[in-house]
């Protein structure tokens, strides 16, 4: 059991890893299309200048807000929030409440960036958390007679269509701006 334990820490450390490494990748991705859009937005006359660089401040906002989000889907799947607070002495019901407060203050400390993206992004956004909601609630109301550890092991396997989409709807709001 420890042996199979070890390996589900190594695995979901991996995933975490990994998806770090995607996550510095779009963020250069993003820098670096964002040096491109800064070199288009120069203008020649003193008001188009104010213009530019408000325009420029805005883009700015916008590609940040944008990483956010992106930032926290990534943190919200299951695998990575699992590793983020599972603790083995946890009881079924305080595992449960951990996973559900870090998605909240999570989304929380997020909730600003609704400012700076479309309202199509934003519901995207909602939707993957409360699909993690959703499915965390259904996964400890069937899984009730279960150990943590085994409650931890069936949460990091679920895949999440809905924080998949929400990454793809957050990227392609990212294109346009470019």
């Amino acid at each position: 059991m420890n042996l199979s334990l070890t390996y589900c820490f190594i695995a979901l450390f991996a995933l975490e890893i990994l998806l770090f490494g995607v996550v510095i990748v779009l963020l250069f991705k993003l820098t670096k299309s964002f040096s491109a859009v800064t070199v288009h937005l120069t203008a020649d006359k003193q008001t188009a200048n104010h213009s530019s660089k408000s325009c420029e401040q805005v883009v700015t906002l916008k590609i940040q807000a944008l990483e956010r989000l992106l930032l926290f889907v990534e943190r919200i799947q299951f695998v990575v929030v699992v590793k983020r607070v599972f603790q083995p002495d946890f009881s079924l019901n305080d595992f449960y409440v951990a996973i559900v407060q870090n998605v909240q203050d999570e989304f929380e400390h997020n909730m600003a960036q609704r400012l700076y993206v479309s309202e199509n992004v934003w519901r995207m956004v909602v939707a993957a958390k409360d699909e993690i909601f959703k499915k965390t609630e259904d996964v400890f109301s069937q899984n009730n007679e279960v150990s943590v550890v085994k409650m931890a092991e069936l949460l990091a396997s679920i895949k999440n269509d809905v924080t998949d989409s929400a990454v793809m709807t957050i990227k392609e709001e990212f294109n346009k701006l470019m």
